[in-house]
């Protein structure tokens, strides 16, 4: 049927997208129908039960993930340099849990609650997706033709062959498809503020949880450790 017809697809502000993926997205399709709601259902009840809150989140990825390392240093002038990626994921994962046990106890779905959860961690997993790159040796930076640097893109981050070496293929697919043009581009649409209010939802929250896990599934050495 589609080889008769003529199809244009759009982004979130309407303008015709670079996206030639065809009008017919079969891992969308999963993840919206399929994927989405078996995560809701672990969640919900995790969080019901007790086994899953804020607290126990946070003692998983300190005690669990390479984000819990230690990627401060002392500089010359003795100030603290670098980052404490607990610190910097906290405010987010605790500001969906609050507003998640709000919606569960009033039966409700507020897409306002999940507004600073969503845009801090869209941003955060990019940083994230940067130091681990820098970590494993994956370029970052690269030299335009007039001599002046410029960080590397999204995309190119996620086609690194040394990131592509470790990150098995169906988890560069799921990052490609949050935060890239090839899905639901977040990254873009929250940098640029293209998400209205109707767009921010636990749904996709709970989507960037998992991308988080995911990412965080490495042992990777800093260099006090590897001397």
């Amino acid at each position: 049927m589609l080889d008769l017809v003529s199809t244009m697809t759009f982004d979130i502000n309407k303008n015709v997208s670079k996206n030639k993926s065809g009008v017919i997205n079969s891992y969308s399709i999963h993840i919206n129908n399929f994927s989405i709601n078996h995560i809701w259902l672990v969640v919900s009840k995790g969080i019901k039960s007790g086994k899953i809150s804020f607290e126990s989140l946070i003692d998983y990825l300190k005690n669990d993930s390479w984000y819990g390392q230690d990627f401060t240093y002392i500089d010359s002038n003795n100030e603290t340099q670098g980052f404490n990626w607990i610190e910097l994921l906290s405010p987010s994962l605790q500001s969906f849990f609050v507003q998640t046990e709000i919606d569960l106890k009033t039966n409700n779905h507020n897409p306002q609650g999940y507004i600073l959860a969503i845009d801090s961690l869209v941003l955060k997993f990019e940083g994230l997706l940067r130091e681990f790159s820098r970590m494993i040796g994956a370029q970052t930076i690269e030299i335009k033709d007039n001599g002046t640097e410029e960080r590397i893109g999204f995309d190119k981050l996620l086609d690194n062959e040394k990131l592509k070496a470790l990150i098995p293929e169906d988890d560069i697919a799921f990052f490609k498809f949050l935060f890239t043009s090839s899905g639901m581009n977040l990254r873009n649409n929250v940098a640029h503020c293209f998400f209205t209010t109707k767009n921010y939802t636990s749904a996709v929250m709970l989507l960037l949880i998992v991308a988080l896990l995911r990412l965080g599934n490495y042992e990777l050495k800093t260099k006090e450790k590897e001397s």
